[in-house]
């Protein structure tokens, strides 16, 4: 099931918080960032499982750590010249 995740899309977005909102529309909010996170963590957990499977071992662990040195290395780079 996570795997068809990446194409799914939460659903939409109730209107914005407000400062009187009334019980119900709090309910439905609730109900949509619930919604929202459910998702978010679905595709975090796809992305990790593919970053494995493409030989980061740590899956997006690696991948951050990875990129920080990627980036430190460049600032370097750029303050040495």
């Amino acid at each position: 099931m996570a795997q068809n995740m990446h194409n799914k899309k939460p659903a939409s977005h109730p209107k914005p918080l407000e400062v009187n909102m009334t019980k119900k529309d709090l309910k439905k909010k609730l109900a949509y960032l619930e919604s929202l996170n459910d998702h978010l963590l679905s595709e975090l957990g796809y992305i990790d499982r593919l970053m494995r499977l493409v030989g980061f071992a740590g899956g997006l662990q690696t991948i951050k750590l990875t990129a920080q040195e990627l980036y430190a290395t460049e600032k370097d780079d750029e303050l040495g010249e």
